[in-house]
């Protein structure tokens, strides 16, 4: 193994996978630094696992870094986790499966040179960034290594580099999950049912459990909306971990 390169990634997401290949196909030597394992495991690789996953926290611990939000004073103080991948393929390894670029105007209402939506469109075709550890993993390394807002920094003790408004203005949407039970419904959020689907799916590779569980995804406007849709609706039709609960006496519609 070699012991230098032209270019370290940090980072094996989405993004820094993309940027490794498209610099070692122009000839470059590239290490790709990722602090996860490996992503050859059925919770990453059968996307009917990932109800599992979310709801497991023995199994979560195994590829999420565990972030969770200081607490919300909007949301009775709690504190919101964030999933967050530590695996080979990053957050993208651990999500249902699901590719959307958003509204063009969300882009286009920052006004920001070169981040319209046109500007950043072949972007969703190749990234060109070295410093690839995601929304948070990425302004953590810059402030360890002495970049980032000079106060904060001084704070932890961290030599200052650079004074940089680095992690400011992280916007996040908030994920409401709502479940339906159906007495009616063919799938069962039980463990014999998930064990059954991980075996059918073992051998015949055609069910389920190997398939996307957001089959699609919809922007629509709330009251509250202007000219932009301010909703993202996912529904799922895969089943979910339940605990045991008294039947309602209210027929599922």
């Amino acid at each position: 193994m070699q012991d230098s390169a032209d270019y370290i990634v940090a980072g094996a997401g989405s993004a820094g996978c993309i940027l490794a290949r498209r610099l070692a196909d122009t000839g470059a030597s590239v290490i790709l630094v990722e602090a996860g394992g490996p992503d050859r495991t059925r919770l990453v690789r059968q996307p009917g696992m990932i109800a599992i996953f979310h709801n497991v926290p023995a199994l979560k611990q195994r590829l999420d870094w565990g972030y969770y939000t200081a607490p919300q004073a909007n949301a009775r103080n709690r504190r919101i986790p964030q999933p967050r991948g530590r695996v080979l393929g990053g957050s993208g390894s651990i999500n249902g499966m699901v590719f959307v670029r958003g509204n063009r105007q969300n882009y286009d209402d920052w006004s920001c040179p070169g981040w319209t939506y046109e500007d950043v469109l072949p972007s969703f075709k190749r990234f060109e960034v070295i410093v690839a550890a995601g929304v948070y993993g990425s302004p953590q390394l810059l402030m360890l290594s002495g970049i980032g807002p000079a106060a904060h920094l001084h704070k932890h003790g961290i030599t200052v580099h650079a004074d940089l408004p680095v992690g400011d203005n992280l916007h996040d949407h908030l994920f409401v999950p709502m479940t339906y039970c159906m007495r009616t419904a063919r799938n069962r959020g039980t463990t014999p049912y998930f064990v059954g689907g991980i075996v059918k799916e073992a051998v015949k590779h055609d069910t389920w459990m190997g398939r996307t569980v957001f089959e699609v995804l919809g922007f629509v406007r709330s009251p509250h909306a202007t000219s932009v849709p301010d909703l993202q609706r996912a529904p799922c039709a895969s089943p979910t971990p339940t605990r045991a609960r008294r039947p309602s006496s209210t027929p599922a519609t």
